[in-house]
């Protein structure tokens, strides 16, 4: 083996002498004094090969370190590498080539046709900046690792043209250094958030053919001012969105959040009508749009207060949203979840705020309710009532309970404000008995307030269907009424002949549903009860005080003819009066029947012997009894046996009749009687079964039967004449058998 440094001369390199075995440097040598030397006369410095450091052979020209190669056999050209032939192979082919420029030079990489640079790492660990006139890469571009840095910043008016042959990504790619460059790209993709510098400028997206525009940022964030063409809307967080044509989300159900900041605007317009689901509109401020259809779980508004605008919704106050037609408000939901209609705030009334309000100022101030059906149905208004005590539970109600009140109410100069002092009608319905499963006894009263404000009862209909009124009831009349039935009716109809047409009471039956027999003191069907007069004011007297009064019997009007007018015509059934009886006047009678002409007397043609003043009329009347026999009496006009009493005794009456008869009927002014009587039987026997007297002497008291007209009998009587007398006998047929009555 071969030491340099015993080598008393220089190396032969010429060949004449050539070395054999291991050569061995012995002195490490330098750059510019390099330990193994090659000179030439030409040699300004010397060069050749040195130590390089450990395990690093390093080679020098002109004094210069130009080449070393390191213990991973990487070559390294200090200066610069030059490819002066054609394409530079590596073998093996995965061989990694670095290529480190320093001060102002600069690598140029140009090969004679076109080829690939494959795996090539520029400047280290750190890739290093540089200007391009031109970079065209007609296949994909790899960065190995995945997530290394591309930096490309042009200069000048050059154009940097990303065309892959093939859709590809370009991840968490910066463009421009200060001012950001334009690009067409076929497909972009970036994993990374991307910014613009400055912040708001803008960046057009423009594809053309059938690549897509795909941005997904690998954290959230913001894209102003995104104008996004091509046929197919791209996903993605917007500020600000405007689309022209429709949108469209890939998945079907991802979720769009819009979160605009600033003044921008959010427009949402698709080209053909769509559905927006589960839209969440954020900043301070909502958006309007316009939507052919608009489907939210929630519509949420900030606290900033608005006014109504177009049509639509609106925070009309804080918590309160409302609603607008043409501008103009339509309502309002206020915080306290109560509608109101046509303004915009709940008006107190009766010391309440209802859930619901209608307000207005004509016409439109109204709820209607209609249906159309080809049935009998009808809208129906329900009002209801429940003792539970939350929504939706249930607790059965109890009597006097109120289901519901329709409440009248006016202005009295403050608003309707003040409680019910403002009410001027009520109308109610309560429970009117025990509640069972399917069972809720009812009653409805009407109640007014009176000139006092004081609210008063007028009418009520209970559960047995009983309508009750306390106060004065006018019929056929809107005057107001003056008794406590008051029927005032003019009515135009055909015949109704005996069914009466002021006031008809119909033959019902009527059923005494008593729990046990007996006997019935009195079961009348219509009473009159006895009324109690009295006087407001000092005392007065009533000339004339009627339980019932009848003015007279009917008139006959135009065209009309009545043959008998009765006041009071009772067609069949017995009458009963248990008082007194005035006929013909208006005076309190002093008889059971008290009969006198209204107003002294009457007039009317010769009625003969009918009788003007009292008429019992020859009319035929049937005995029905079951079985024949003999009847001892039978009267048609009867007076009974009245007994007298006195409420002082003892007491004594000169004369007491059952009848009275005042005296014949006297001649009036230009009447003459032939033959006046105060009794005249016009034909019939007359029977009298008590003493008879003419004036005032006894005509006869006791009667014995007389035969053959003869004086043979004898006869005891009172008050007889002198001896020997009667001389003279009246005949009388005694039931077909002759009786004779003495005579003086």
């Amino acid at each position: 083996m071969a030491k340099i440094g015993q080598v008393p001369a220089p190396l032969d390199t010429s060949g004449a002498n050539p070395m054999t075995g291991a050569l061995t440097l012995m002195v490490g040598g330098t750059a510019a004094s390099p330990a193994l030397v090659a000179r030439n006369a030409s040699d300004t410095a010397k060069k050749g090969m040195y130590d390089g450091g450990a395990d690093i052979l390093g080679f020098s020209t002109k004094g210069t370190a130009a080449l070393t190669i390191n213990a991973s056999q990487l070559v390294t050209a200090l200066a610069g590498l030059t490819a002066q032939g054609g394409a530079v192979t590596l073998s093996p082919a995965n061989f990694s080539v670095g290529i480190s420029p320093s001060g102002t030079g600069s690598v140029t990489i140009n090969p004679a046709t076109a080829g690939t640079i494959n795996n090539m790492a520029i400047g280290g660990t750190t890739p290093l900046a540089g200007t391009f006139t031109g970079l065209t890469a007609t296949g994909a571009v790899s960065l190995s690792p995945a997530n290394q840095n591309v930096t490309i910043s042009p200069t000048g008016t050059g154009t940097v043209t990303i065309n892959p042959a093939t859709a590809g990504s370009i991840n968490n790619m910066v463009i421009g250094g200060s001012s950001a460059g334009a690009g067409t790209f076929t497909s972009l993709t970036a994993t990374g958030a991307v910014s613009l510098s400055p912040a708001n400028q803008n960046v057009v997206i423009s594809p053309t053919g059938s690549g897509l525009v795909t941005i997904n940022p690998a954290t959230a964030g913001t894209l102003n001012n995104v104008a996004i063409g091509g046929t197919t809307p791209l996903a993605g967080t917007f500020t600000a969105l405007t689309a022209t044509g429709a949108v469209s989300l890939s998945p079907a159900n991802a979720n769009v959040t819009i979160s605009p900041t600033g003044t921008g605007t959010v427009t949402v317009n698709p080209a053909v009508a769509g559905t927006i689901d589960n839209v969440t509109l954020g900043g301070t401020t909502p958006q309007p749009g316009t939507f052919t259809t608009v489907t939210a779980n929630v519509y949420k508004f900030s606290t900033t207060t608005t006014t109504a605008s177009g049509n639509g919704f609106y925070l009309q106050a804080t918590n309160t949203v409302g609603f607008s037609t043409n501008g103009t408000n339509a309502g309002v939901i206020d915080s306290s979840q109560r509608w109101v209609i046509g303004g915009t705030a709940n008006v107190a009334i009766n010391g309440s705020t209802p859930g619901l309000e209608v307000l207005g100022t004509a016409g439109n101030a109204g709820i209607a309710q209609i249906r159309w059906s080809a049935d009998s149905g009808a809208p129906i208004g329900a009002i209801g009532k429940s003792r539970g005590a939350t929504v939706g539970s249930t607790g059965a109600v109890v009597a006097n309970d109120f289901l519901g009140q329709l409440a009248f109410t006016g202005d009295d100069g403050s608003g309707f404000a003040n409680g019910t002092g403002q009410r001027a009608a009520v109308i109610s319905v309560l429970v009117d008995g025990t509640v069972a499963a399917n069972q809720v006894p009812g009653r409805m009263t009407i109640s007014t307030a009176t000139s006092g404000g004081t609210m008063t009862e007028a009418v009520r209909i209970n559960s047995a269907q009983q309508s009750m009124f306390s106060g004065l009831v006018a019929i056929g009349s809107n005057t107001a009424p003056t008794a406590q039935i008051d029927v005032n009716l003019g009515v135009t109809a055909a015949s109704w002949g005996a069914s009466g047409i002021g006031l008809h009471l119909r033959g019902n039956t009527y059923t005494d549903n008593s729990t046990s027999g007996g006997t019935v003191a009195n079961e009348p069907i219509h009473v009159i009860g006895v009324p109690t007069l009295a006087f407001t004011n000092a005392a007065q007297t009533a000339t004339s005080s009627a339980t019932l009064y009848i003015a007279g019997a009917p008139t006959a009007g135009t065209n009309a003819t009545i043959t008998n007018a009765y006041a009071l015509e009772i067609a069949t059934g017995n009458m009963a009066m248990a008082g007194l009886l005035s006929i013909g006047q208006l005076a309190t009678p002093s008889a059971q029947i008290d009969i006198s002409a209204a107003g002294g007397g009457l007039s009317a043609a010769a009625w003969g012997t009918a009788g003007i003043q009292l008429r019992v009329r020859g009319s035929t009347y049937t005995d029905t009894s079951s079985s024949g026999g003999p009847i001892t009496n039978v009267v048609f006009v009867g007076f009974a046996n009245p007994t007298l009493q006195a409420t002082n005794q003892p007491i004594t009456y000169t004369n007491a009749a059952t009848v009275y008869i005042a005296g014949a009927p006297t001649a009036g002014t230009g009447i003459t009687f032939t033959n006046p009587y105060a009794l005249l039987v016009a034909a019939g026997a007359v029977k009298f079964g008590g003493a008879l007297t003419l004036g005032t002497a006894q005509l006869l008291s006791t009667s014995v039967s007389l035969t053959n007209n003869a004086a043979a009998n004898t006869a005891t009587l009172t008050n007889a004449p002198a001896s020997g007398n009667p001389t003279k006998w009246f005949p009388i047929n005694d039931n077909g058998t002759v009786r004779n009555i003495p005579a003086w």
